[in-house]
């Protein structure tokens, strides 16, 4: 319901999986993204907590991995 939200490219998330690591862009329209109440106006490393604003809408960000846990790599937990 945030009209203020453009429908396509108004930010952008992306994951590094060399770097385990997430980051936040603005999608290249006139749009302001604010990451931690300060506007993204390049690149922007994303962290587990962030406060992310698109529009109205406040969203805080929840990583799925971290140091202790990455997507598709191998642990050396021990059975």
């Amino acid at each position: 319901g945030d009209t203020s939200i453009t429908r396509e490219k108004h930010a952008a998330i992306a994951y590094d999986d060399e770097e385990n690591a997430f980051f936040l862009g603005q999608g290249g329209k006139s749009n302001i993204v604010r990451l931690n109440n300060r506007p993204v106006l390049s690149t922007e490393n994303l962290n587990h907590g962030d406060i992310v604003r698109i529009g109205e809408t406040t969203l805080r960000f929840v990583a799925l991995c971290g140091p202790d846990f990455a997507w598709g790599k191998k642990t050396n937990a021990t059975a």
